[in-house]
């Protein structure tokens, strides 16, 4: 082969090699721009709770557990704490946990409670709130409630309120499926040694948001603090 056409043969090698390289850039550059766009995409998606349904859940538990007479003058949509707190709360979406110390922390700046009240009204906020995600269970399917506090239905792995540890709790829900109707307000007081007519109110309270949020079940306890209590009938429940 002579030089000259050695020369053109390896130039023209040369220039395919440097194209090939290039569109292999060209490639990654544009896969990375997708998965960044995915990214991007993904975590705007993770934010489904508006300012109103945030504000909403947190009058509402103000109300109803520390019993805020004014709770939407109280809380303003437009108040920075309330900003920080939509933006907290959307950062943890999946976790109840997360979500209730963002409601406590506004709380905390926006109203004067005692600790213990916070926190509860700050619970109270949370589930409320994560329950607008959760699936409504069929109501002709049975739900269970086990001897150890466990109120379920199948899959229970992902179906599952485990009153294990909220005793007081477990305690009201055994007495109401027992008695199958309504119990007088006092007369659960003294048959479940609640502090009071209002703390049987709150625990009642947050029996109905843990368990539409866990197992499905909309308002499982229904009634009035004046009157009594009593199971949604609407359900089938059975004790194992």
């Amino acid at each position: 082969m002579e030089f000259s056409e050695w020369r053109v043969e390896n130039g023209s090698s040369s220039l395919n090699f440097i194209k090939m390289i290039m569109k292999i850039k060209k490639a990654v550059l544009a896969k990375n721009y997708k998965f960044s766009t995915l990214r991007s995409v993904s975590k705007t998606s993770t934010y489904p709770f508006t300012i109103s349904a945030v504000v909403s859940e947190l009058r509402s538990a103000l109300k109803d557990f520390a019993d805020v007479k004014n709770p939407s003058e109280v809380v303003k949509a437009g108040d920075p704490v309330v900003v920080a707190l939509v933006q907290a709360i959307n950062r943890n979406t999946e976790s109840v946990e997360a979500m209730t110390r963002a409601y406590q922390t506004a709380i905390g700046k926006i109203v004067d409670l005692e600790k213990s009240v916070t926190r509860m009204t700050a619970e109270g906020a949370a589930y409320g709130l994560a329950a607008k995600k959760a699936k409504l269970a069929d109501k002709k399917k049975v739900i269970y409630f086990s001897s150890d506090g466990d109120l379920y239905r199948e899959p229970k792995a992902k179906h599952c309120y485990g009153m294990g540890k909220e005793k007081q709790r477990q305690k009201i829900v055994r007495i109401l499926l027992e008695r199958k109707t309504f119990v007088p307000t006092d007369e659960l007081v003294m048959l479940t040694g609640s502090k009071s007519r209002k703390a049987l109110h709150n625990a009642k309270l947050m029996i109905n948001r843990k368990a539409e949020y866990r197992v499905g079940i909309a308002n499982f306890i229904t009634g009035r603090s004046v009157s009594g209590y009593k199971i949604n009938p609407e359900y089938k429940i059975k004790q194992v």
